[in-house]
């Protein structure tokens, strides 16, 4: 997944759903996505990604 504009570049993998509890994966350099929900640049729906946001000390976000 590219997102220019934060100049971020990551793998995305699919994950699921524990308990209703969504657990981005453990590497900070990865994000995951729901694959129950849209799939990432669906023209419907919305994706769901979920990842960490701080690893080196300094959080962003992503709205």
């Amino acid at each position: 997944m590219k997102i220019p504009d934060l100049g971020i570049t990551v793998p995305v993998y699919g994950i699921d759903a524990t308990d209703g509890i969504l657990v981005p994966p453990a590497d900070p350099r990865t994000l995951g996505w729901w694959r129950d929900g849209a799939e990432p640049g669906a023209r419907t729906g919305s994706a769901v990604i979920t990842g960490h946001t701080v690893h080196t000390g300094v959080a962003r976000s992503i709205n």
